[in-house]
């Protein structure tokens, strides 16, 4: 594998694709492994092309770690970090240290310690920070190489790294030895690549990329409390695959991040709300894509308006068939585009009350909900309460959403005129602005896909620094752009928007703490 930028495997996938006689039944197999896991693949074809597919995925990032002892002719060592769920505390970087041997003293040095399988290496990695070591590097107690794991949901005090035994013994004969770390503690880019290979297992597996047939995303990831944990994955299939899992990798907002992504395949992106080692949390999913080569794409996850909607690019969101009509919102959905699905954090409050002319149907603990609809037209009515209240969650806390639409009975499956509101809002990585600046905000007000009409005839604005005790309506102009004038002192902004079309449906929605404003 060779790439533009440097790069290093953290994840390789391999599959394979067969159907006996045709495509109505195909055989999937895939495997993830680790990115110091060697692959080898024996060379072999089928008959028949369209029956048979394989292929092999990447996930490259700049590498994270190389060790050189210091000095004229010093030569390379073959370490790694503590791997598992936060792993290890990385340099970023260029540092030398000194090394400290067993019994001497580790104060602001690199505390060389031997495997002792009588304790466990969470203690030594320990015992060598509560001493002042700046890093640690524990060598295996055989001669052969080794690969210790950190799984607990804060990364090791100190970097932490393993080394052979033999590499280890080594450094022990060496007198006044020093060691240079050069690392990128979090990488600025990845490789997201696959090949496949239809009727055969291609017997050289060699792949030279070249920037000119990939895309390029960049993405930002906001979030109001710098370091919070998410995940982020990207899935793409292969045109014989029918089924893939999405696998985050750890993200920590706030950061940015620039893929270069295979083109002509299926691919999703997700993003979730929480640590990747947690069943729980909030996750959304954009619609399947095809990049072409050289195309640019940005992202922004989690950006703030974080509110009620019904995802962009979701088939019938809002719909009736029949006597049965569904609203398919999600309670809490970013301003990003191409935004297909949402898995509700478990913890969230969502409440979902509907009423048809006046008079109430139910209610529902969900913003996805179905209703009974009569066949002549009628006026509904869907309001939505969803609260969220999480530790390093701050803004969009909670967010009430009233839709009144009207529909009539009309043939199969038809499109209900409910109002969604898009933000576009002039904030940063923490999904704040400065005391005493000027917030730009732009709206947009639109139907589910599929439903063109009618006209949007009427937006308004207001913005309240007191949770919504009192408001303040912002202008807007002919392209529903406007500025809001941020208090002096440290705080939230709402934000309440309205919005009618020629038909006189409607959304009346009010977002408490939008966003965040610091000094």
């Amino acid at each position: 594998m060779t790439t533009p930028r440097p790069s290093e495997t953290n994840r390789l996938r391999v599959g394979i694709a067969s159907s006996p006689t045709s495509k109505v039944l195909v055989h999937n197999r895939e495997v993830w492994l680790g990115g110091e896991t060697a692959v080898y693949s024996v060379p072999s074809a089928t008959t028949d092309p369209t029956l048979f597919e394989s292929r092999v995925g990447w996930s490259l990032s700049a590498p994270a770690l190389a060790a050189r002892l210091a000095g004229h002719g010093g030569r390379a060592l073959d370490v790694s970090y503590f791997q598992g769920w936060t792993g290890s505390a990385r340099f970023d970087g260029s540092r030398t240290l000194r090394v400290a041997k067993p019994g001497e003293d580790v104060r602001d040095k690199l505390a060389l310690v031997k495997r002792d399988p009588g304790t466990t290496t969470y203690a030594q990695v320990d015992a060598a920070a509560d001493a002042g070591a700046l890093a640690v590097l524990v060598y295996n107690d055989t001669p052969g190489g080794w690969l210790a794991g950190n799984w607990s949901p804060k990364e090791t005090r100190i970097p932490a790294m393993t080394v052979s035994g033999a590499e280890g013994e080594r450094l022990l004969a060496q007198s006044g030895a020093r060691i240079t770390f050069t690392g990128t503690a979090v990488s600025p880019y990845s490789y997201e690549l696959l090949k496949y290979r239809a009727g055969s297992i291609p017997a050289d597996q060699h792949y030279r990329v070249r920037a000119g047939e990939l895309a390029t995303v960049d993405s930002r990831f906001h979030g109001t409390t710098a370091g919070a944990e998410a995940g982020y994955s990207r899935l793409m299939h292969s045109p014989m695959q029918t089924v893939a899992n999405f696998s985050f990798g750890r993200v920590t907002l706030q950061r940015t991040l620039t893929e270069y992504v295979t083109t002509g395949l299926r691919t999703y992106e997700a993003m979730k709300i929480g640590p990747v080692w947690s069943a729980g949390g909030a996750w959304q999913v954009t619609a399947a894509t095809k990049f072409t080569p050289g195309q640019q794409v940005r992202r922004d996850w989690n950006k703030a308006v974080v509110r009620t909607a019904l995802p962009s690019d979701l088939d019938y969101a809002a719909a009736r068939v029949g006597g049965v009509g569904a609203v398919a919102a999600a309670g809490l959905l970013d301003s990003g585009s191409g935004q297909w699905a949402v898995m509700r954090n478990g913890t969230d409050k969502e409440l979902a009350t509907v009423y048809r002319d006046g008079v109430l149907l139910g209610t529902a603990p969900a913003t996805n909900v179905a209703f009974p609809m009569v066949p002549e037209r009628a006026e509904y009515r869907v309001v939505t309460d969803v609260q969220r209240d999480e530790a390093g969650w701050n803004t969009s806390t909670k967010v009430r959403t009233d839709w009144r639409f009207h529909s009539a009975q009309g043939e199969g499956r038809t499109l209900l005129p409910v109002l969604s509101v898009d933000y576009r809002l002039g904030t940063d990585l923490a999904n704040s602005a400065r005391t005493r600046s000027r917030t730009t905000v732009g709206l947009d007000a639109r139907h589910p896909k599929g439903l063109a009409g009618p006209a949007i005839t009427k937006v308004e604005l207001w913005a309240s620094y007191d949770d919504g005790a009192s408001w303040r309506k912002v202008r807007l102009d002919g392209r529903l752009n406007g500025t809001i004038d941020n208090p002096a002192a440290a705080g939230f902004v709402s934000l309440r928007v309205t919005a009618t079309d020629a038909d006189g449906n409607s959304v009346d929605q009010t977002v408490t703490r939008a966003y965040q404003v610091r000094r």
